[in-house]
């Protein structure tokens, strides 16, 4: 339950009947400009003064209008029509002269009230679209191209090993040796160039998410230790799920033919958990390349200059760390031991 009251923040033109999805838009606005006092408990540097976030209700054709320290605001019916979501969400590149993220209030995740699940996906997707492509470090929503020799059932199988090893060792269950051997072993296999932005990008966003959603809840004033007891508590439901065969060759199909794979989300949440625990969160000043790239590749009229600077984008990706490499880097790796059942359902996947 939010636990700042609605009162906090107003509407500017509120109904004299609230609906369900008023009081869910009331609530969603109120948590985001709570979160936003307390913004740089998150992630260190990061602010939400570019936050703008359009709460949409498709099958009405109304939305409402928050932006950081203002009332929420309801849209009018011709603006309504023209930012509808597709889907879940969509980046919208022009509101009123700035970006903005639109959510749908109507498609609440599974488990989760709609008021927080309309919460997540404006806090995720506006971390991405609102912060991070707004900061010089956009430069890391390139990825390298895509390697024909690497061995992708290898590179699978202990990217998500990796992934059972780093939550055990965040659980205290186990140190982190075992996560030191699987993170080298997959690096051996040549893909770790082709994943570097979704371990950034989404695996920061993943970690923001939660974070954010924490302090929505219980509030700026929840202490640090109460902060990361209720995060440690929230990661076996986040990360390392069984999957059912369909669902994993889904997921595979998908891998194989975008290259894309969740397997980033869930390494970049352990890994800046992890550094958080141990006081050393570095957050924007670990990725800032100085350069906004976005700006220049849009401000660029010939398609030769946007091709050098997409070029100088991927090299600034390669100079900086993973959140993964962060955490890792100078431990000792320890022994393994191989799950044989994991790794036939991969390669069962593949087939």
């Amino acid at each position: 339950m939010f636990v700042i009251a609605l009162s906090a923040i107003s509407c500017a033109s509120t109904p004299k009947t609230r609906t369900p999805a008023s009081e869910t838009a009331l609530s969603v606005a109120a948590s985001l400009e709570q979160v936003r006092l307390c913004s740089a408990r998150i992630w260190p540097g990061f602010q939400m003064d570019s936050y703008r976030i359009l709460l949409m209700q498709p099958s009405r054709q109304r939305g409402q209008f928050w932006e950081p320290g203002q009332a929420l605001r309801d849209l009018s019916s011709e603006e309504a029509k023209s930012v509808q979501p597709d889907g879940s969400y969509n980046f919208i590149t022009n509101f009123r002269g700035d970006r903005a993220v639109s959510v749908n209030m109507e498609r609440p995740n599974a488990g989760a009230s709609a008021a927080m699940s309309a919460f997540k996906t404006a806090f995720h997707e506006g971390f991405h679209f609102l912060y991070q492509m707004k900061a010089p470090w956009a430069a890391y929503f390139v990825s390298a191209d895509r390697k024909p020799n690497v061995d992708r059932v290898e590179a699978l199988y202990s990217r998500q090993m990796l992934i059972h090893a780093m939550k055990k060792a965040l659980l205290g269950q186990q140190g982190w040796g075992e996560a030191v051997s699987w993170w080298q072993r997959w690096e051996k296999t040549g893909e770790a160039p082709e994943t570097r932005w979704s371990d950034i990008t989404e695996g920061t966003a993943y970690y923001a998410e939660l974070v954010g959603s924490l302090l929505a809840e219980a509030g700026c004033e929840i202490s640090e230790s109460d902060l990361m007891k209720r995060a440690l508590e929230q990661v076996p439901s986040l990360v390392d799920q069984p999957q059912p065969p369909e669902v994993r060759r889904a997921f595979v199909q998908q891998y194989v033919q975008t290259g894309y794979q969740k397997e980033g989300y869930e390494i970049g949440l352990l890994a800046l958990l992890a550094l958080r625990a141990r006081g050393q969160l570095v957050g924007e000043a670990e990725y800032k390349s100085g350069r906004h790239y976005v700006d220049e590749m849009s401000a660029a009229s010939q398609n030769a200059d946007k091709m050098r600077i997409y070029a100088e984008m991927r090299a600034a990706l390669l100079e900086v760390r993973t959140p993964v490499e962060l955490l890792l880097t100078g431990v000792a790796p320890a022994p393994v031991v191989e799950d044989q059942r994991l790794r036939s359902e991969i390669e069962t996947a593949f087939r």
